[in-house]
């Protein structure tokens, strides 16, 4: 583990190493709380689905590398691992004292959500 990048309701957003492949990763450390559970098991399959139907990651979706379950102080709790991306808009707004955007970082995130649901919807179509 190199740091903590975040913490939520869910539970904690981990920057590790991964040493097989050599390579930062961001894992999510899900609380031991069944509906976080629950949600985070959802999670995994709409993400693993989007990762098996777009393998020349066209969706510009995050990319789920793998999941495990792992006990800790006697308590299960869900992991799920991530490419490593940037800030999340709300961390960013929020390190921008909640000024919003400039005019073409909407645009930016406007094209790459229509990118990510137009490619979802061709995904879908296809099955």
């Amino acid at each position: 583990m190199l740091k903590t990048a975040g913490k939520g309701t869910f539970g904690t957003v981990l920057e590790c190493v991964d040493s097989k492949y050599d390579a930062i990763v961001a894992v999510k450390a899900v609380r031991s709380v069944s509906r976080y559970l629950d949600a985070a098991l959802v999670e995994v399959e709409i993400l693993s689905r989007i990762r098996d139907l777009d393998p020349e990651r066209k969706s510009l979706c995050v990319r789920l590398l793998k999941s495990f379950k792992a006990v800790h102080r006697g308590r299960e709790h869900e992991f799920l691992v991530f490419e490593r991306l940037g800030m999340s808009l709300y961390d960013f707004v929020k390190k921008n004292d909640y000024r919003g955007f400039p005019l073409e970082q909407v645009r930016s995130i406007s094209r790459q959500v229509l990118s990510a649901i137009a490619c979802r919807i061709g995904v879908w179509r296809r099955n």
